[in-house]
């Protein structure tokens, strides 16, 4: 994988611009997989994007730039290699490998629901105002853990947004609420994390609500800015 680089101004990353331009190649670990193939022929397919967006039905964020000049990701397969390490074959005079035994793990809590829970996965698009937005709802309802009396809720939601091109205004929101009751004791709490955007910079603003008996008992927040440094 390479990219436009050139040696003269340096910036965050030691990656610049100027009117001349050079290749550069550059090395990227990606994450481990380990897998066994038992045929003789098999074919192994490699994806790389230049931009991100932790939802796939968003529009991704629009690539960084040097200088005003868009960063490009470029590949080229015929000087490309895509590194795969081998396990090393058995000598003869070794024992063989045994096999892995079947999975264990311990037996599950019993637990009773009590409310049931739902999931939805919602995209809506306004085609007056341009506003398209992806929703999502995972609540868990009400689980009583039967060995303790202890009853759980858990609800998340999450709301990602965009309007139309303006890459600016990608939006994401999150809330979460957990529960926690037995008898005449109730705790709760409700966190709110918002990520937006800018040319230069990730701004994420959070808060975070703890609740006892109905009263609210501790509360942060929490506004940050990083820079995108060619994320």
């Amino acid at each position: 994988m390479v990219h436009s680089v050139n040696p003269t101004s340096p910036t965050s990353r030691g990656v610049t611009q100027c009117a001349s331009l050079r290749w550069a190649v550059v090395r990227v670990s990606v994450n481990g997989l380990v897998f066994r193939e038992s045929r003789s022929s098999f074919r192994v397919r490699d994806s790389s994007i230049g931009s991100v967006n932790p939802v796939p039905t968003l529009p991704t964020y629009r690539s960084p730039s040097v200088s005003g000049m868009p960063m490009r990701l470029s590949v080229f397969t015929g000087s490309s290699r895509l590194v795969l390490p081998l396990r090393p074959t058995i000598n003869r005079d070794e024992l063989p490998l045994r096999p892995f035994d079947d999975p264990e793990g311990a037996q599950p809590i019993p637990v009773t629901q009590l409310v049931p829970g739902e999931e939805h996965w919602t995209v809506s698009r306004d085609l007056v105002r341009y506003i398209s937005a992806l929703e999502v709802v995972k609540d868990l309802g009400v689980i009583r853990f039967d060995n303790s009396g202890l009853e759980v809720a858990r609800r998340a939601y999450e709301r990602y947004s965009w309007v139309g091109d303006d890459f600016g205004s990608v939006r994401g929101e999150t809330e979460w609420t957990v529960t926690f009751e037995r008898e005449d004791w109730k705790a709760s709490t409700t966190t709110r994390t918002v990520l937006t955007s800018t040319a230069e910079n990730f701004r994420i603003q959070a808060e975070l609500r703890a609740y006892e008996g109905g009263q609210c008992v501790a509360t942060h927040e929490w506004d940050r800015t990083v820079p995108r440094d060619l994320v």
